[in-house]
């Protein structure tokens, strides 16, 4: 091997080095409704520094500095294993975890923390956000499913925590999914995505979000971070074609 390749490997090694030493994650806790104890916030930014780590090595395309603001509900929210998670804006995370579940907020990390993390940290390299979102301001119900199906697909894939009570599609998601394709620009987001629809379904993006996934790896044979390198419409386009 010549001199100047080798130079290059060595540079491109020590870039990839510099760049990954100098990622950051800043873990803030609101103390103002639960007062965190020293061995709680010790437990919780373990597991949140963790996972940073792992993903970070999995899409390089996450933000280099990552704040995570932690929060707490006393609702029961068992059903997603005490722990729901929220990308604000770029680099920036909350995270709200229950203090009703067995072993308080201890036992809500241990059992959803790191997939919660996962899935929003899929959002972060996507540039999925609440704020300074990178697929505009009204991208409509088809691209959330898409965007959200991504997310779960991939925290399901790298993590051991998954809840089926709130993820698992029916045997009807074909037809979902058609419901969804004809959904205006200005459909409500939390009747068709995160909440509760009008007729007793809930999270239905999410939900028919995993299924689109499924079926895109399916017919493509890529895997999860393959089709996480693709736009929504041509994963949809893969899904919807015949």
């Amino acid at each position: 091997m010549n001199t100047k390749i080798k130079l290059t490997i060595a540079s491109t090694l020590f870039l990839g080095f510099a760049a990954s030493s100098m990622a950051a994650t800043k873990v803030n806790f609101n103390s103002d409704a639960y007062p965190f104890t020293n061995e709680e916030k010790a437990h919780i930014s373990k597991i949140i520094n963790q996972s940073e780590q792992e993903v970070r090595k999995l899409l390089p395309t996450l933000d280099e500095t990552i704040t995570v603001n932690v929060v707490t509900t006393d609702r029961n929210i068992d059903m997603v294993g005490g722990v729901f998670g929220r990308a604000d804006a770029p680099g920036l995370l909350e995270v709200t975890l229950s203090t009703a579940s067995k072993n308080g907020v201890i036992g809500s990390a241990d059992t959803a923390l790191t997939s919660s993390l996962y899935h929003e940290m899929h959002h972060l390299a996507r540039g999925w956000t609440m704020t300074e979102n990178r697929f505009g301001v009204q991208p409509g119900i088809p691209v959330a499913t898409v965007n959200e199906g991504l997310a779960s697909v991939f925290a399901d894939t790298y993590t051991d925590e998954y809840f089926p009570l709130a993820y698992d599609y029916p045997e009807q998601a074909a037809q979902w999914l058609d419901e969804i394709m004809n959904l205006p620009k200005d459909a409500n987001y939390g009747h068709w995505v995160s909440g509760f629809h009008p007729d007793g379904r809930s999270v239905i993006g999410y939900r028919i979000g995993r299924y689109v996934v499924h079926q895109a790896m399916e017919k493509t044979n890529k895997d999860i971070l393959a089709l996480s390198n693709m736009t929504p419409e041509a994963i949809l386009a893969v899904v919807l074609s015949e």
